[in-house]
């Protein structure tokens, strides 16, 4: 019985700190970022998932393709939490598969050194 109602309290609490957060835009920064997406998940406790959920005509969508580009101009936020999941399927949950060749959602980090371009992840 202690037992039962031990595992009850872990899973109630880590789901009290839980969230998602949204990408809704191919902005670099912003409401609705990814960038914002890593920043919210930095600052609440528990474990988090960034869903994408962009539409189609969002600026960053190239409708031949079927992609939507988020073109970053500096270094993306450091993760500092663990049991961060960055689901990149939900796009194609959202939208359907656009583009049935490869994901639908592109990381754009050519204006960056190519050191910087990439998930940072410390203390994890």
């Amino acid at each position: 019985m202690k037992i039962t109602i031990s595992i009850l309290f872990i899973f109630l609490i880590n789901n009290i700190y839980s969230n998602t957060f949204v990408v809704t835009n191919t902005n670099d920064a912003g409401a609705g970022s990814l960038r914002q997406a890593i920043t919210n998940t930095n600052a609440y406790p528990g474990s988090h998932t960034i869903n994408f959920n962009i539409l189609t005509t969002d600026a960053g969508y190239n409708s031949s393709q079927g992609i939507w580009t988020i073109s970053q101009t500096s270094t993306l936020p450091i993760i500092t939490h663990s049991n961060v999941l960055i689901d990149g399927t939900s796009q194609t949950i959202f939208a359907g598969n656009t583009n049935i060749y490869g994901p639908e959602i592109m990381l754009d980090g050519s204006n960056q050194p190519w050191a910087d371009f990439a998930f940072h992840v410390y203390n994890v």
